[in-house]
């Protein structure tokens, strides 16, 4: 089975958010160990007897271990504030041109 057919497999679960394209090592109490698993990230973590029976990951897909990591909501990271300040739009020429910035004329010192 494809990673792609893994994703389709676990997509739309409850609370999933993701999982790793290639086998990763299990995090066991905080610490990646030896055993090579497929991560499955969720954004909350709960316990598998609140969750219906079609939102339950499989201990294993297709022979190979999972793991359940929770990571939290995702959410595209925006910048609060711009990284630099706005420049200053130039004034036009006495022509009414609006000069593109760098743009030089006769009588600028």
């Amino acid at each position: 089975m494809s990673m792609e057919q893994i994703w389709e497999k676990i997509r739309g679960k409850k609370n999933v958010v993701g999982y790793s394209k290639k086998l990763r090592r299990r995090i066991r109490d905080g610490r990646e160990v030896e055993e090579e698993v497929i991560r499955i990230y969720v954004s909350k973590k709960v316990d598998p007897s609140a969750l219906d029976l079609k939102d339950l990951i499989p201990g294993e897909i297709d022979g190979i271990p999972t793991d359940v990591v929770e990571i939290g909501e995702m959410r595209a990271l925006g910048l609060q504030q711009p990284l630099f300040p706005p420049k200053k739009s130039p004034a036009p020429d006495p022509n009414g041109r609006h000069p593109l910035p760098g743009t030089k004329y006769k009588n600028d010192k």
